[in-house]
């Protein structure tokens, strides 16, 4: 994997994309979740092979279904972002990504989750997840928004207030 890694990114070495997509496959034929993401990576832009969106798709998911915590859920959260047309509401299966990155601790996928709950009208699940992320990230204005905006909407007005007063601060 570091191998591959050097090669693909030129670090270190003399960066040969070939040679490094051709290293990132043997590692991730090896069982080696990383070097699967970066041949994942590598099939998504075309670095070192030809560009292969489906296919970097399906081993993201593969690598994304691993129980290892050791990609730490980032291969999750780019199968969700490529499963999710762009501009678009997550469909469910790009829902179930994001969830899955959430749950393997990407911030980024959490905050797609609770704004995805508030949006759908679900309240709780969106409060819940995001009081986990404003508890790290106390002036991350999305989850503010999923909670204050949820809160508000089940009548909570005192318990909004506060979510509402920071968000009026974070985006006036």
């Amino acid at each position: 994997r570091l191998a591959a890694q050097q090669r693909l990114r030129g670090e270190g070495v003399m960066g040969d994309r070939p040679q490094g997509a051709r290293l990132a496959r043997r590692g991730c034929e090896l069982g080696d979740a990383l070097a699967c993401t970066e041949l994942a990576t590598a099939l998504l832009f075309g670095r070192g092979v030809p560009q292969d969106q489906a296919q970097a798709a399906a081993l993201l998911e593969q690598i994304c279904a691993l129980d290892e915590q050791d990609t730490e859920g980032a291969a999750c959260l780019q199968a969700a972002e490529l499963a999710s047309p762009s501009g678009a509401q997550p469909n469910a299966h790009a829902e179930a990504l994001y969830s899955r990155a959430c749950d393997k601790g990407r911030f980024d996928g959490c905050s797609v989750i609770a704004t995805l709950h508030y949006q759908e009208g679900r309240y709780q699940q969106a409060i819940v997840v995001a009081a986990d992320l404003i508890s790290v990230q106390p002036r991350h204005w999305p989850s503010r928004n999923a909670r204050g905006l949820s809160l508000f909407d089940l009548g909570r007005y005192a318990e909004a207030a506060d979510d509402l007063a920071v968000l009026a601060e974070l985006r006036p």
